[in-house]
């Protein structure tokens, strides 16, 4: 049982981490890591490594996917082979589920329509329908703040608090969300600090600027979204 309690998934992950961050940016391995507190270790973290099976990974990838987050979901599944393989090679661990199944085998696949663009003389009418559209508080602020900033909705859906710099003006979307080996820097203007400053005063106590999945009511609401 010691044995056991001193190889939980949890304990051997922080090695890896503290393996695998050496070299890598702050906020790439911050990233990794606060991925790792709040969907892994919650999920599995506390089994003996060789306990944790294909669907302990399953059945977390399926509840990230449900709260709209299916790039997360997939990060996991790759972040749980890679410890399972440093855990491997290591002596920690005799295999690893992570490889029983891709991601394809279980997340639904995205929507691939190709929605129209939109032609510059038709924006103006867009953004007023943005801004007479009465539904839900935080999905009319999305909207407005996709149109000022034209990231992906995936990278607004995970955007934190802690990214933004509303004093200069400023989103910095880490590596980690990006696969990228440096932050997206995405300047912000006049209209959308106002916007983040009118969502401050909705969930700025909290770490997600969207908690849940509330961006995907855009998709709802209109085909240019």
């Amino acid at each position: 049982m010691q044995r056991q309690a001193e190889s939980s998934f949890e304990k051997i992950a922080r090695k890896w981490w503290e393996w695998w961050a050496v070299g890598k940016s702050p906020r790439h391995t911050d990233y990794v890591l606060r991925r790792l507190e709040a969907d892994i270790f919650p999920a599995f973290g506390h089994k003996f490594i060789d306990y944790v099976n294909a669907a302990d990974i399953r059945t977390l990838m399926i509840a990230i996917e449900a709260r709209g987050a299916r790039d997360v979901a997939k990060r996991a599944h790759e972040t749980a082979g890679q410890i399972f393989r440093y855990a491997i090679a290591h002596g920690l661990a005799s295999r690893n589920p992570a490889t029983d199944f891709k991601p394809s085998d279980i997340l639904a696949e995205r929507n691939s329509k190709n929605v129209a663009r939109v032609d510059a003389r038709e924006l103006p009418t867009l953004l007023s329908r943005m801004q007479g559209y009465e539904g839900d508080a935080l999905t009319r602020l999305a909207m407005r703040l996709l149109a000022y900033t034209f990231v992906r909705t995936s990278e607004l859906i995970e955007a934190e608090w802690q990214e933004f710099d509303l004093e200069h003006a400023r989103w910095d979307i880490p590596a980690g969300r990006m696969k990228m080996d440096t932050p997206h820097i995405v300047p912000l203007s006049r209209q959308a600090v106002e916007v983040l400053r009118a969502l401050k005063l909705l969930t700025g106590t909290g770490r997600l600027v969207f908690p849940g999945a509330v961006v995907h009511r855009c998709g709802e609401w209109a085909d240019h979204c």
